[in-house]
């Protein structure tokens, strides 16, 4: 007895003082840009972004502050192509000098970086349908958020500039001969990332497809969004049906669109959900 109770604690021991078996790392995702509106560390932050396979990032960066600085510096100086993102609903109507100043701060940004710290553009999320106005005037509201993007573009200069654009936008009508809200503002833009949420591949597509095709005729590019977020209705988000089914849909968007001229990749909103999603 007392040689089994040597052997059994021997064995305790070495089990607790065994390393613990490397967990397996998920599966890759499958998608290309992330959102970030907020973080808490730049290189935890690098550290998600590379294991998970992205190669761009729309960084919340209004107001230019250290801690959006340090983070565009440490992103890029990895190799990510980081997008200063800002966005507010009145910039497409009464507030349009914001957005200028916006796209204003992050050209200072650029001119100050050094080379490997730059940014890879500016991105902005406008959404005038929140706004009493959009319900009053819609197209005449719309027309302004077109106007709002062009002065923006302009602004820019040399730095690409892109915005998010939802995917109902090819269903608004601006009258005159000027055809869909969809088709104005990737004219006004260098690209558009598409709020494109639904929570099965197929759904994506579909919703995704008219404005892949406008980007494409123009010789720009549409990033196909996802959503992941603990948002209302269940159909527009994958929080619900986890990880898995949300690769499994990446991999589906991407097969439909690769070789599409007007397909720029996915893109999965947001760092904050994504990072937590269950399985």
């Amino acid at each position: 007895m007392p040689r089994r109770i040597a052997l059994a604690v021997l064995t305790a021991a070495l089990l607790i003082s065994a390393p613990a078996a490397a967990e397996t790392p998920p599966p890759a995702l499958g998608a290309d840009a992330l959102w970030v509106w907020s973080w808490d560390d730049q290189d935890e932050l690098g550290d998600y972004a590379v294991a998970n396979g992205f190669d761009r990032l729309y960084l919340y960066s209004e107001g230019f502050g250290p801690k959006a600085e340090t983070a565009i510096g440490t992103l890029a100086g990895r190799g990510l192509a980081v997008e200063a993102l800002g966005g507010e609903k009145r910039w497409a109507t009464d507030h349009r000098d914001g957005m200028l100043e916006f796209v204003a701060e992050a050209r200072d940004y650029q001119r100050s970086a050094p080379p490997a710290e730059r940014l890879a553009g500016i991105h902005v999320d406008v959404e005038p349908y929140g706004l009493k106005a959009w319900k009053r005037d819609e197209r005449g509201t719309a027309l302004s958020l077109v106007r709002s993007l062009r002065a923006a573009r302009r602004a820019a200069g040399p730095l690409p500039f892109a915005a998010d654009v939802p995917f109902w936008f090819d269903g608004i009508r601006l009258g005159g001969g000027r055809g869909s809200l969809a088709a104005a503002a990737i004219a006004a833009t260098d690209a558009v990332t598409l709020m494109a949420y639904r929570d099965t591949g197929p759904a994506v597509i579909d919703v995704a497809r008219a404005e892949v095709r406008l980007a494409g005729r123009v010789g720009e590019r549409a990033t196909v969004g996802v959503e992941t977020g603990e948002v209302r209705p269940e159909q527009v988000t994958f929080a619900e049906e986890g990880r898995a089914a949300l690769i499994v849909a990446i991999a589906a968007v991407r097969t439909a669109f690769d070789g599409d001229p007007g397909f720029g990749g996915i893109a999965i909103h947001h760092y904050g959900s994504i990072s937590e999603l269950g399985p």
